[in-house]
């Protein structure tokens, strides 16, 4: 599965108020360097999580359907699904519609299409199935508490320290650790 991003969020996970107070900061002096690591910690939470946090459309691209099973989703939180294609077997492109052709399950961390009879016959070429979704939460304020907490801390450690780690001292995870603020959120391996 292929995940492409077609239209980017347009707010930040994280507001640069928060990242100010969270490092301490306060004029706008380090904006510049603050905006680089919202991004920078949103960029990694996401990939921790398998997740999109902020409302953004994504392409799906899968390449075929298995069996009449469920068709798992590899990003959270879906929100809709805008157009599902399949390339038959003559490679000619064909739309399936919601609740006609597929159930969307898209609540909770694994959101899945299901098919409301059997799935169709699609080519055997690579990227047969393309799904685009809107994935991500609608406001800030939606994403949960600890994985915000998470990138806070990750945007305080990126300010910081701002080149690598000191070789020689020794730290342990806290309960507040990063790993241990998102375990709830993260997507296990199916």
């Amino acid at each position: 599965m292929i995940v492409t991003l077609i239209e980017p969020p347009t707010l930040a996970a994280i507001d640069i108020s928060q990242a100010r107070e969270q490092c301490s900061i306060l004029d706008d002096a380090h904006d510049n360097f603050l905006y680089s690591a919202i991004a920078a910690a949103t960029s990694s939470m996401e990939k921790e999580l398998s997740s999109r946090l902020m409302q953004q459309t994504v392409k799906i691209t899968i390449d075929g359907f298995v069996d009449d099973e469920a068709l798992a989703l590899p990003v959270y939180p879906v929100q809709s699904i805008t157009e599902f294609q399949y390339y038959d077997a003559d490679e000619t492109a064909q739309t399936l519609a919601q609740d006609t052709d597929f159930w969307p399950m898209l609540a909770g961390l694994y959101p899945c299409l299901a098919p409301v009879s059997d799935w169709p016959a699609t080519s055997k070429r690579p990227g047969a199935i393309e799904i685009t979704a809107v994935v991500g939460y609608v406001d800030r304020s939606l994403i949960p508490a600890s994985v915000t907490a998470a990138m806070l801390m990750r945007v305080n450690e990126l300010f910081t320290q701002r080149g690598e780690s000191v070789t020689g001292a020794s730290t342990e995870a806290t309960t507040l650790s990063v790993a241990a603020m998102t375990n709830n959120d993260k997507r296990l391996a199916t």
